[in-house]
């Protein structure tokens, strides 16, 4: 199968016409339909045959829907098929990084082991405007092409209404614990998904199963201050939304939206989450992060991993990027980017210098590099088929 991606960084589609001189339920309905990843929602269609349910026996409608990628299948128009290995092609473009002038592609060929018996269990989380669809590929793939057995939940807006992608979570650990009992378990959350990703590692010791790992890409630190970040953001960049739509209409919304998910008492940060982790934990950002604020990001590693001036980074390590991306761009730095490291026991923090909000969610080919790199630490990855650089077609 051969997937091509063209991904196009938004940050943060929201529709500006939409909400020009909007009320606040306006507003607020173009915040819950926004998309921090477009031109990926074709894909939903595709993986289709491995989508899942699992429900409470005792109780009508409480259910949660996920994505099962022990077999990688998928749906053409010729039918569908189950993969042994897996073509995945990506080009991306952040118009809202332009000192950035990236564009970065890349073509891989994922290969499938056989599962072994007590393969371990990856447990993945989208983020917010994300669906499970969206992390098919490369991330699920990717997972699989390691000997791991991805289940990638539910996005926090597929859900009505949106409920941080907190619900229904004991419904998953469940599944895991009566099907893999002897499975390690890794926990993975992108963006917002990091709130599920900690609840989802308390749910297991609760059934007193540690977690092997858990990976934060791009955490989301509070979705109150993240999402009013990225709206000082767009109103720089946008005149009609600085004269349009105000800051308290604007937090009126985000009200609303928090009030109706019922989840108003499970509303922490990610300082409060990460310090209450128990398990192995890599957290990783990007330094031109226009959705998450950095500098917030920081604070809560810093308390996290016991560390001070974490804001300049220049202390610490730099670690390796040699990971093989085709990269065209006016700018040279981006030949090879700095990534830094700061790590305390089991703990570990990447931060990538010229990546943003988008190119971290697409998951990079260094980004899941360094991944592989720290979880091999704590679980042990089957031999799988080495990615395979495809030629350049000139």
């Amino acid at each position: 199968m051969t997937v091509f991606a063209r991904v196009i960084g938004t940050g943060v589609a929201m529709s500006v016409i939409a909400i020009l001189a909007g009320c606040t339920s306006l507003v607020e309905r173009q915040i819950l339909n926004m998309e921090p990843v477009s031109g990926m929602a074709s894909v939903e269609f595709a993986v289709a045959p491995n989508r899942q349910q699992v429900c409470d026996a005792t109780a009508e409608h409480r259910c949660l829907h996920y994505l099962d990628l022990a077999e990688v299948q998928a749906i053409y128009d010729e039918g569908q098929m189950t993969h042994e290995e897996f073509k995945w092609t990506l080009s991306l473009r952040h118009s809202r990084e332009p000192e950035l002038s990236e564009y970065f592609s890349e073509e891989t060929l994922f290969r499938f082991p056989e599962l072994a018996d007590e393969a371990p269990v990856v447990i993945v989380a989208p983020g917010y405007g994300m669906q499970s669809a969206h992390l098919f590929a490369p991330t699920g793939v990717w997972l699989r092409s390691l000997g791991f057995r991805p289940l990638i939940i539910a996005g926090p807006t597929e859900t009505n209404p949106m409920a941080f992608g907190l619900p229904n979570l004991d419904l998953i650990r469940d599944h895991v614990i009566n099907n893999y009992g002897n499975a390690p378990v890794v926990l993975m959350g992108f963006s917002m998904g990091m709130m599920a990703t900690t609840e989802l590692e308390r749910l297991f010791i609760d059934k007193d199963v540690q977690p092997s790992g858990l990976v934060f890409v791009a955490p989301m630190n509070d979705f109150r201050s993240d999402a009013n970040f990225m709206f000082q953001q767009m109103k720089e960049a946008d005149w009609r939304l600085r004269w349009f739509v105000s800051d308290s209409r604007f937090d009126a919304a985000l009200g609303n939206i928090i009030s109706r998910s019922g989840e108003t008492e499970r509303m922490t940060t990610l300082a409060q989450r990460l310090a209450a982790t128990q398990s192995p934990a890599l957290v990783l950002a990007g330094r031109t992060d226009q959705v998450v604020d950095l500098q917030a990001s920081r604070n809560a590693v810093e308390r996290w991993l016991g560390v001070e001036n974490l804001q300049t980074l220049k202390d610490y390590p730099e670690v390796d990027t040699d990971f093989p991306v085709t990269v065209t761009s006016p700018n040279p730095d981006i030949e090879r980017f700095k990534v830094y490291q700061v790590e305390q026991g089991h703990k570990r923090y990447l931060e990538y210098e010229l990546l943003g909000h988008t190119s971290m969610v697409a998951m990079l080919k260094p980004v899941r590099g360094h991944i592989e790199d720290w979880l091999q630490q704590f679980v042990e990855l089957q031999e799988a088929p080495a990615e395979l650089e495809l030629p350049e077609v000139m």
